[in-house]
């Protein structure tokens, strides 16, 4: 009983075929999720001076923050965000990630020290961080753009300390924001959360203590990092900003050729030889056995 090789050949070199998984061009592109390749970190003053009631009025300038953050994030879905939060320290509250719960839980968990914690503000405070956090992820996703939003009002209260630059952060930046809070007017900040409220108090004047917002520290740090300022009072959505992100820069994900796949016509034509090398075999062994007999 012989092996018909002509049929053996030819079934290798389709699974071979198939293994390659070969494909016609479909005249379409393939669709790249918007800002897929953005790495979104988010860095964000939760001391006590964003508690102050002068957003928008009289609500909280954290209460704004967390408005517009859900704005932004809901808006690039497919990008990676994390979060940093500054107050006496600074810390990672959110590792880099894409899953929307976990991004959603962060910016709705963000909220201010707790009042003891507080020891006087430099906005320099998360720089170290920030730096440890965007030269990793850099090395890591070379191919990725990388985009701050640095979140404030701007204020230093801690006596005779010299804020740091932050140009030396600009290199690992494509785009982003310093987005400015509070107003120059200034508000009081509650001892609690919920109202009837007491206030902080001056311990030189006796009065309720008063925070006002420093744009001109805001727009010094947003040139440092090469990135716009814009103050957030209240109103504007940041929507079509947000998207504008993931439309914008010189590395946007190239459109890809899509293809139909043709592997599974090639896996009908085996499947067909294979039918026909059993049938003959079978009647090679038959023929054979009668000879025998």
């Amino acid at each position: 009983m012989k092996p018909n090789w002509n049929i053996r050949i030819a079934m290798a070199v389709l699974a071979v075929l198939i293994a390659v998984r070969p494909g016609l061009p479909s005249g379409e592109a393939a669709k790249v999720p918007l800002g897929s390749d953005l790495e979104v970190l988010l860095v964000v003053d939760q001391t006590l001076s964003m508690s102050a009631l002068d957003h928008a009025g009289v609500r909280s300038r954290l209460e704004g923050v967390r408005e517009d953050l859900v704005q932004v994030t809901k808006a690039l879905p497919d990008s990676q965000f994390a979060l940093i939060g500054f107050g006496h320290d600074a810390r990672v509250d959110l590792p880099f990630t894409s899953d929307p719960g976990a991004v959603s839980r962060a910016v709705a968990g963000i909220a201010r020290e707790p009042m003891l914690a507080g020891t006087g503000t430099v906005l320099d405070r998360p720089l170290p961080l920030m730096q440890t956090v965007l030269a990793g992820v850099a090395k890591q996703h070379p191919d990725r753009r990388r985009v701050v939003i640095f979140i404030s009002d701007g204020e230093n209260t801690l006596a005779g300390a010299k804020q740091a630059s932050y140009a030396g952060l600009a290199k690992y930046i494509d785009q982003g924001a310093v987005l400015g809070y509070g107003t120059l007017g200034g508000g009081r900040m509650p001892t609690g959360g919920e109202p009837p409220w007491t206030f902080v108090r001056d311990h030189k004047t006796g009065e309720d203590a008063v925070s006002r917002a420093d744009e001109q520290n805001l727009r010094t740090i947003a040139k440092e990092l090469g990135v716009e300022y814009a103050y957030r009072g209240g109103s504007g959505d940041l929507t079509e900003w947000a998207q504008g992100l993931a439309r914008g820069g010189d590395t946007e994900p190239a459109p890809q050729d899509d293809k139909r796949e043709v592997y599974w016509i090639l896996a009908l034509i085996l499947a067909a030889l294979a039918i026909v090398e059993l049938r003959l075999d079978v009647l090679a062994w038959r023929a054979a056995k009668e000879v025998a007999g």
